[in-house]
């Protein structure tokens, strides 16, 4: 750690390097007298391959939990997304039912007013017939004068021309 935060003397720094060659050296033999042992190689082998094993292992569940979190916060980002969804149909829903309310209510009064049209139609269709039929019976009343007037006169022996006789006819006299 010395040799990261302060400088070393040139002498300094060849006593360091020349432990480390020593230190490299004593790894060495002490891997070679392992070597000559067989147990011991064959644990250290062993070893080897744990390791090499552990550590492609780790690598696969470090590619597996980087997986694992990009998808966690895609579902996050779903989950914001809907709650935006949802939030903009319940606003929505609430404009449609206040139109369908309002709409409910708008033909209630159109009701309203087409029993009110009918109401004034059955009241002036019964005003139309009274006047109909006082006009009729009006008419009615001066083809029946002249009628008793045009049978006085054929009484009378006077002649009467077809049209005389039918009305005659339509009045019931002859």
């Amino acid at each position: 750690m010395m040799q990261e935060t302060q400088v070393f003397s040139t002498e300094k720094e060849r006593e360091l390097i020349e432990k480390i060659k020593q230190m490299r050296g004593q790894v060495k033999e002490q891997e070679a007298e392992l070597e000559q042992n067989k147990e011991m190689r064959t644990k250290v082998t062993s070893a080897r391959d744990l390791r090499k094993l552990a550590s492609d292992l780790h690598a696969k569940v470090t590619e597996i939990a980087e997986l694992a979190q990009k998808h966690h916060d895609l579902m996050v980002e779903s989950y914001r997304k809907a709650d935006k969804s949802r939030e903009a149909a319940d606003s929505s829903h609430r404009s449609f039912v206040e139109a369908q309310e309002s709409a409910d209510s708008e033909h209630k009064f159109f009701i309203a007013c087409q029993k009110e049209l009918r109401d004034y139609d059955k009241v002036i269709s019964g005003l139309r017939k009274k006047t109909k039929k006082v006009k009729v019976t009006k008419e009615q009343k001066a083809v029946r004068k002249e009628a008793e007037h045009l049978f006085k006169n054929f009484r009378a022996g006077e002649k009467l021309t077809t049209d005389d006789i039918l009305l005659l006819q339509r009045s019931k006299l002859i």
